[in-house]
């Protein structure tokens, strides 16, 4: 079956404005997040050009897409990306971005990540990626106990000293999609663990078995999602390859990866209705293997 993929220039364009104006998926303190609607009020949020993205990489991809929107946004100015911080010959870190906005120079930190929950949704240690090693955990305290806190460290202190840099404001600019269990994504609870954006972007999930037996799916229209289609949602301006549910099922199972399979459902012209993962009992497995 063939992947879905989007004309790049369409693409480009839906993935920079679901970048900037979707919902931050984590906060912490109120200068350490990004902010709500109204920060952007003077800003300009439509490309007045394409974004060149030649990034497939989601971390890549959503980083240049930020620098675009730096680069055309009159009241930001990047001073400088990726900066390493060493502390002799040991690596402390790396800022992402250094950017003055609007007069004050901030330190920026990026991230785009996507989990889904099992079991005690309110614990961050039951979030993991399609990676499964990879859990909302440990990016909140990676990003709360390290990354916001560098320009703290006397390393890089000194640094930003040197580039004649005074750091006013640490931000977290994480996005993505938490992917709650199916049915309480069709109830619309959604209980989440402390750090998290109450109004993040929301998705769903089941397993291989779950999804070939749910009634209301048996109707419904899929894609399969290329990781480079992760970020912005579907448009019926689109033209995808489109399974139904029987195809899916047997789509799914054909395939030799057992790990997660990101899908999206669509409506009668091809826009997306919601977003979600099919995962294979071996995912599962790999979860609570690593919990033993």
């Amino acid at each position: 079956m063939a992947m879905h993929c989007m004309p790049s220039d369409i693409r480009a364009i839906e993935d920079f404005k679901w970048c900037i104006k979707s919902p931050a998926l984590m906060q912490f303190e109120d200068d350490q997040c990004w902010p709500k609607d109204g920060w952007f009020k003077k800003w300009t949020l439509a490309p007045l050009t394409t974004p060149k993205l030649t990034e497939y990489k989601l971390g890549l991809r959503f980083e240049a897409i930020v620098a675009h929107w730096i680069d055309i946004e009159p009241s930001l100015n990047l001073l400088a990306k990726n900066l390493v911080v060493h502390d002799g010959k040991r690596t402390i870190g790396e800022f992402d971005l250094i950017v003055e906005n609007d007069g004050t120079v901030e330190h920026w930190e990026l991230a785009v990540k996507f989990y889904l929950g099992t079991g005690d949704v309110s614990n961050p240690d039951n979030w993991h990626g399609p990676d499964p090693s990879d859990t909302l955990a440990l990016k909140i305290n990676r990003m709360t106990s390290h990354q916001l806190r560098l320009s703290q460290h006397p390393a890089g202190r000194q640094l930003l000293e040197q580039k004649g840099w005074n750091v006013q404001r640490a931000r977290s600019l994480v996005k993505g999609r938490l992917f709650h269990p199916y049915q309480t994504f069709c109830l619309q609870q959604f209980p989440i663990p402390l750090n998290v954006n109450p109004g993040h972007a929301k998705g769903w999930w089941l397993t291989d078995a779950q999804f070939a037996l749910q009634p209301e799916l048996k109707r419904g229209n899929f894609v399969i999602l290329e990781r480079s289609n992760w970020l912005a949602p579907l448009s019926s301006a689109e033209n995808a390859p489109i399974m139904d549910h029987h195809q899916m099922v047997s789509f799914l199972s054909g395939i030799e990866s057992k790990g997660t399979v990101p899908v999206a459902q669509l409506n009668g012209d091809g826009a997306e209705l919601s977003r979600g993962f099919v995962a294979f009992p071996q995912w599962l497995h790999d979860i609570d293997a690593r919990k033993v």
